[in-house]
């Protein structure tokens, strides 16, 4: 299994903040793990990411079902001070996440538009969905 310390990455404003953050995580030795659009953000300044598709298999449902996912989960929530759960972790294959960074939708704001549909809410429902996850 990985020693290095684990970040997932999944943002709906990908800005300089996501930038400089991801990049003082990998000076640390942290593997950053990213939904498609963040790994591609990323990408594109050099931070070096693994897409979490690569790990759980493709998008599926129209892209609504990325990170939702056994493993991602017991990743997440093992309690790293826990014996039993890293021992478990450890059977299973799984590096733990030590952090997860998301970033969610303006589910918020879309319901204040005037140009709001029921259309637009749901589009912003099914992607605060892909990151409720917060530790």
């Amino acid at each position: 299994m990985n020693k290095a310390r684990t970040a997932l990455l999944s943002a709906y404003r990908k800005d300089n903040r996501l930038s400089d953050f991801a990049h003082e995580l990998v000076g640390l030795g942290w593997k950053l793990l990213a939904s498609a659009g963040t790994k591609r953000f990323l990408d594109q300044r050099g931070i070096p990411s693994i897409d979490v598709a690569d790990l759980v298999g493709p998008p599926i449902l129209g892209h609504r079902v990325v990170t939702l996912d056994r493993g991602i989960y017991a990743a997440i929530l093992a309690r790293l001070n826990n014996s039993d759960d890293m021992a478990e972790l450890e059977r299973m294959r799984i590096d733990p996440i030590h952090l997860v960074y998301v970033d969610l939708y303006p589910l918020a704001q879309e319901l204040a538009s005037d140009s709001c549909t029921f259309d637009s809410i749901i589009e912003k429902v099914r992607n605060v969905g892909e990151c409720d996850f917060v530790t």
